[in-house]
């Protein structure tokens, strides 16, 4: 089964300085904060424990990755904007929110007018997936009910809280339109598809087979071009030492790739690359992968995969994080068979989905 669902960026304005009121939420929970990369560090147990409790748990959210994020993204200074939501019910810790507050441009310009303003975002809301909450699935809806309150009954002087990754009909998605009134509007915004595979299949032939005729002859046509082009390899690499290894090349390829000079490339700026070698060498709540292909000794093209098989062994997925092949290369259609390995990878390892991003 394939699906490709709408991912709604959703953001939501409030128009006026002061914060308004919103819809009442469950008067027992109370909603507190800490700052700082040393909130995520000394909550991180908790962190995990409502991610791996949640319904769908999320390697995103985890406290390792959201640290790695927090410390090695290319978009923010590390310390300044983070702030970690805590809603309880009496003393125990039912629901957080990882999120960042930044002092941002917000809505068009006007003339040679910008508007700087308070923004509310999620704390990882790029090269991630579904960020959000994290609570228990019956706790959910108070949690979000909760939060928006406070964000628009206690935090003072924000100008737009934005949601990215929402699907409509979630929880946190129905909370912030709840709120909607006088004082606060939203709206969404469509972004990039959210595409994901559920992994059904008992091996890689049963989906193989499952494909469409002309989508089979074609990834069967470029295999046999590819292993006639010289002497192949496929790489099937697991864990962080093996990944680690591969890192570099990867890297290289990424310059002699379609991506090289572009915002899509890795090399993009030195902290990305960063990023990505501490996923690589696990430190980000991603148990790391990589699938690869050499040709006469020469890697022509790599993905580098991510799961939470470690962290989450009952209910688990693959996420596809970086791929790129030689341009140079690209009749023989690297990329096809990277994919095809990959969804047998997730078969194999019985992963419930595979994301690509």
């Amino acid at each position: 089964m394939t699906g490709t669902f709408p991912n709604n960026h959703l953001a939501a304005y409030a128009q006026l300085s002061h914060a308004p009121r919103c819809e009442e939420a469950d008067a027992g929970l109370a909603v507190s904060f800490v700052d700082g990369v040393a909130a995520l560090e000394r909550f991180s147990s908790e962190i995990d424990r409502l991610n791996l409790a949640s319904a769908r748990p999320n390697p995103f959210l985890s406290s390792a990755f959201l640290r790695c994020y927090a410390l090695r993204s290319e978009y923010h200074t590390p310390g300044r904007e983070e702030r970690l939501f805590l809603i309880r019910e009496g003393p125990r810790l039912i629901g957080c929110a990882p999120m960042r507050r930044t002092l941002d441009t917000i809505g068009m310009p006007f003339g040679p007018l910008r508007w700087r303003g308070i923004r509310f975002q999620f704390l990882a809301p790029m090269d991630t997936e579904q960020p959000g909450i994290l609570s228990p699935p019956d706790d959910e809806e108070r949690v979000a009910k909760a939060l928006v309150r406070h964000l628009c009954d206690r935090e003072r002087g924000w100008g737009m809280l934005e949601l990215v990754g929402q699907r409509p009909g979630t929880t946190l998605y129905r909370a912030a339109y709840a709120a909607v009134g006088r004082k606060f509007r939203a709206r969404d915004i469509n972004v990039a598809p959210y595409n994901e595979i559920a992994v059904t299949w008992q091996d890689l032939n049963g989906y193989f087979r499952s494909l469409a005729k002309k989508m089979r002859s074609n990834i069967s046509r470029q295999a046999r071009r590819l292993f006639a082009a010289g002497e192949p390899v496929l790489v099937l690499a697991e864990g962080a030492q093996a990944v680690t290894a591969w890192f570099n090349a990867y890297c290289d390829l990424d310059s002699r790739s379609w991506k090289n000079g572009t915002a899509s490339s890795i090399q993009r700026h030195p902290r990305r690359v960063r990023f990505y070698r501490e996923i690589a060498a696990g430190n980000a709540g991603l148990d790391p992968a990589f699938i690869g292909i050499v040709l006469d000794g020469v890697l022509i093209a790599g993905l580098l995969l991510g799961s939470n098989t470690a962290a989450s062994p009952d209910n688990h997925g693959a996420w596809c994080l970086e791929m790129a092949y030689d341009q140079s290369r690209a009749a023989l259609g690297p990329g096809q068979l990277l994919l095809l390995l990959a969804v047998g990878q997730a078969i194999e390892k019985g992963h419930k989905h595979l994301n690509f991003m």
